[in-house]
């Protein structure tokens, strides 16, 4: 009689919890969702065809959007009057990134767990905890970031209430903590000077997102108006994955939430400054050179065991350089053409 023993299927172990870990990673992350293929309307603009020059970087094409105002009637003729297409293209450092769990054999054999399983349920928390903090950092300017924040396009910095900059946001109702006015100015000044392209979803209706720090959030929560717009409306398009775990919408921008947005102790007073997100169309570029994998491991003659994780990946905030003769991100005149930064109190509360 032929059985099928553990030796025989050993080999695709692997690559079903390589597969697994790596699904289910992703849609743990934050910015999941917003993810799109080079050409779309989504803030994320991924490239999966693990195509790379040397030096481990990834090229992606960006294109502004146009803005002539047309020709009109019957008289007014096309030639002569055309608008040339303005394109950079977007580099894209992708960097390793690696982690390992590894346990003795007592451990696992008097453990209630299965350490193995176990292990890949932490590896997926890691990970996705790693590719949405790259994200935020990368959009924000902070560790890791291919621009430091000091070096971000200014016309990407937008600063709650009175405040004029970092330093002078207050833990005030109108120096600093978040107002639904921050949010429709933020708005006006994106599509209009920025010109950041809105969000598209199924059903035709165009958004914006804002991710807050939960304590930003929680100051808008406070709020009376938001309180009633909240009673009185409701998502449209509410099926539409892009508005899973929103908080609510105001003046078409998707409010969201998430720890992980950055914070310092760099206010008025020194009170902590959330680095709130606004975002549309095409804010970051992200690009695979390897997926993550799933490696396992015996140490000592089978005593220790370990399970590891490994992937290629990296993200660029897509910034538009305004002098091509200069190098992007080295002065603050570039426009970042997908995201803005909203400055606002995250104060926690008090007991």
């Amino acid at each position: 009689m032929a059985v099928t023993r553990f030796a025989d299927v050993q080999n695709q172990v692997p690559e079903i919890w390589a597969k697994d870990l790596y699904a289910q990673a992703e849609h743990m992350t934050f910015w999941h969702r917003f993810e799109g293929p080079p050409g779309s309307s989504m803030p994320v603009i991924r490239r999966d065809e693990l195509e790379h020059d040397p030096g481990d970087v990834i090229k992606l094409d960006i294109v502004l959007a146009l803005t002539g105002a047309g020709q009109t009637g019957d008289t007014m003729l096309l030639e002569g009057n055309e608008e040339k297409l303005v394109l950079r293209q977007a580099s894209v450092t992708v960097e390793s990134l690696q982690h390992a769990v590894r346990w003795g054999k007592k451990a696992s054999v008097l453990n209630v767990h299965n350490l193995r399983q176990t292990s890949l349920g932490q590896l997926q928390k890691w990970l996705a905890g790693k590719l949405d903090d790259a994200i935020f950092n990368e959009i924000t300017g902070g560790p890791g970031a291919s621009i430091p924040e000091a070096n971000l396009p200014t016309s990407m910095k937008w600063f709650a209430g009175s405040a004029t900059s970092v330093g002078t946001v207050a833990d005030t109702d109108t120096g600093g903590r978040l107002k639904l006015g921050d949010i429709s100015d933020i708005k006006a000044y994106a599509k209009t000077n920025n010109k950041i392209e809105p969000i598209r979803v199924s059903d035709g209706m165009e958004v914006y997102g804002l991710v807050l720090h939960e304590y930003a959030a929680l100051a808008l929560k406070k709020d009376a108006q938001w309180q009633q717009a909240q009673r009185e409306a409701h998502l449209r398009g509410a099926e539409n994955p892009l508005f899973t775990g929103a908080l609510g919408m105001w003046d078409n921008v998707v409010l969201y939430t998430s720890p992980r947005v950055r914070t310092a102790n760099d206010g008025a007073g020194s009170i902590t400054v959330a680095r709130n997100i606004f975002f549309g169309a095409q804010a970051v570029a992200k690009a695979y050179a390897y997926y993550p994998d799933w490696t396992e491991q015996e140490f000592s003659y089978g005593q220790e065991s370990g399970v590891a994780t490994y992937t290629i990946v990296g993200h660029k905030l897509i910034v538009f350089d305004l002098n091509p003769s200069e190098t992007p991100g080295t002065t603050t005149d570039d426009t970042a053409i997908g995201a803005m930064i909203l400055y606002s109190s995250a104060v926690a509360p008090t007991a």
